[in-house]
């Protein structure tokens, strides 16, 4: 009876085997239908359900990391990846799941311009390429990389310069502007000073113009003074001119009443 249970569990793990085989089979037959398709992320589904059905079973998770690379959920694709070369030894296959990581994160560069996922890239492709290095494909993707970085790297040193002559420019046109200030405060004061000066100037030009005036003034009283003393001295003049008429005329009257008196 002990020899029929034995058997019978013998029976039944190889019974479970098979079947386990034969949904590993199929499910990896549906995922590869599903690829070809274009249906990725189902194939992917049927790749992952053919590897939990046997772990061992490396190239189903292969190729659910291709189904999900190509679906463009990179993220997934590299944690298939990383679980395929956990599985094998092969330098070879390890060389292409590696390849295929630097793929995803080159695509993640095109797409974000994340300097981060290019330098990744980078480090996946020569990774690659130690474990395979014939592999001209990674070689054309690597130095494709590098190229990218070099580029990178000159605009990125184009933009520190750009942004040099930018503060450069900036701080020129402060100074310019700062200068424009001092020297119109210098016009400002310039112009003040100028002012006053002329004003002062003006106060002093109108002094002695007051000055002319009572000059004027004073000259003005002085010559009606001597107008005065001439006016006088014609007076005494004429007093005198008189004088000597009248003494002419009183010597002429004086001639006459002599006359007549006779």
């Amino acid at each position: 009876m002990n020899y029929k249970l034995i058997s019978l569990f013998i029976i039944g793990s190889f019974s479970n085997f098979v079947m386990a085989q034969l949904n590993e089979k199929l499910e990896l037959n549906e995922g590869v239908k599903s690829y070809e398709q274009g249906d990725y992320k189902t194939a992917e589904q049927h790749f992952l359900n053919s590897f939990n059905e046997n772990p061992e079973y490396s190239t189903a998770i292969y190729n659910a990391g291709n189904a999900a690379y190509l679906d463009g959920n990179f993220e997934s694709a590299r944690e298939y990846y990383d679980q395929y070369i956990n599985t094998i030894e092969n330098k070879n296959e390890k060389a292409e799941a590696l390849h295929n990581i630097g793929n995803t994160y080159l695509k993640n560069f095109k797409e974000k311009k994340d300097g981060k996922s290019l330098a990744e890239s980078i480090n996946f492709y020569k990774e690659s390429l130690r474990n395979n290095p014939s592999d001209e494909d990674t070689r054309y993707n690597l130095a494709y990389a590098l190229n990218q970085l070099q580029q990178q790297q000159q605009q990125e040193k184009n933009n520190d310069q750009q942004q040099n002559n930018d503060n450069k420019d900036q701080q020129k046109n402060d100074q310019e502007k700062k200068d424009d200030q001092q020297k119109d405060k210098q016009d400002e004061k310039g112009d003040q000073k100028k002012n006053e000066q002329e004003k002062k100037d003006d106060q002093q030009n109108n002094k002695p113009q007051n000055n002319s005036k009572q000059e004027e003034e004073k000259k003005g009283e002085m010559s009606q003074k001597q107008i005065e003393k001439n006016l006088d001295a014609i007076n005494n003049d004429e007093q005198k001119i008189l004088r000597k008429v009248n003494l002419k005329k009183g010597d002429s009257k004086k001639k006459t009443k002599q006359t007549k008196d006779w």
